[in-house]
């Protein structure tokens, strides 16, 4: 049976009209296998009775029928005026200071979970990464915590749960706040303008040499990154190095981004790819990145 008692009323009854097994991601968001194509936790599920698929774009409507714009535009925005307290909240949060301090603590074992993962400790402390031993969104597991920066303001701790037995292993650190793009201050810092999929994945590329290297929290924040490229310089190029598996999106994009967008066909996870090749390598992938195609691409919707 989907959910559990301690399960909000919204997902028991999502899981149940959709027939799936959900996890909750935040309060008013939850995850679980896609119906159409099976991609594990890639179906999200929303409390306003929405779902959609970031692996192969299938939308479900569950809760009753779809809303009118009028409905869509008034629940738009109450979610906007949620998100502006929430981060109102998160800019007093001093939080990541204490993880950060934790990883210098005891024998330092938890310094080795960050360079595990590719890291350096220059890197950890010029990010401020840290550990956390309990995440406040999901209590059971320890996480990695790296905190989210916009205009100087700290607006978001994303937590890397550590005892994930799943692919959804980030939650933010208060229940309902939608996160934020990662190092969006570096956006005017150079010629090149790189878009990659999570924190981790942008730190590794500023090293190799791309400092306007901003990190997506999911592929599925597309809207927030148009939002957040207004910003830019129209003579900055744009380049999208999603996951591979992740194409159609980032062609969809660069068709919305327009003329300067290009698409890096990185074969395996970039930050695998660096890992393994290097910087030279790496870069020599963003350069061969392809402009967006003149048509549109299949299932693209303004």
């Amino acid at each position: 049976m989907p959910g559990a008692a301690s399960d909000p009323a919204w997902m028991k009854e999502a899981g149940h009209i959709l027939g799936l097994t959900l996890t909750q991601r935040t309060y008013r968001e939850a995850c679980g296998p896609c119906p159409k194509c099976g991609g594990k936790d890639r179906f999200l599920v929303f409390e306003d009775g929405g779902s959609w698929c970031r692996q192969c774009h299938y939308i479900k409507w569950w809760a009753g029928t779809p809303p009118t714009p009028q409905q869509l535009e008034e629940s738009h925005a109450a979610r906007a005026e949620r998100q502006a307290n929430l981060m109102a909240r998160m800019a007093s949060v001093h939080d990541w200071e204490a993880y950060h301090a934790a990883l210098s603590n005891g024998s330092g074992e938890h310094i080795g979970d960050w360079l595990e993962h590719g890291l350096v400790e220059d890197e950890i402390a010029t990010w401020g990464l840290g550990y956390c031993k309990s995440c406040p969104l999901c209590c059971e597991s320890p996480s990695l915590t790296i905190p989210v920066f916009k205009h100087q303001m700290l607006v978001d701790i994303r937590h890397r749960l550590t005892n994930a037995t799943t692919a959804d292993r980030y939650r933010s650190h208060i229940a309902g706040l939608t996160p934020s793009i990662f190092n969006s201050d570096a956006l005017r810092t150079s010629e090149t303008i790189l878009i990659v999929e999570g924190e981790k994945k942008a730190i590794l590329s500023v090293r190799a040499g791309f400092k306007a290297s901003l990190g997506l929290p999911g592929a599925q924040y597309g809207l927030s990154l148009l939002d957040t490229l207004t910003t830019s310089d129209e003579k900055q190029m744009i380049v999208l190095a999603l996951d591979p598996y992740q194409t159609a999106n980032a062609e969809r994009l660069a068709f919305q981004i327009g003329s300067r967008a290009r698409v890096a066909d990185f074969p395996a996870k970039p930050d695998d790819y660096f890992l393994r090749y290097g910087a030279k390598a790496y870069a020599e992938v963003i350069r061969q990145a392809r402009p967006v195609r003149a048509s549109r691409p299949a299932g693209y919707r303004r």
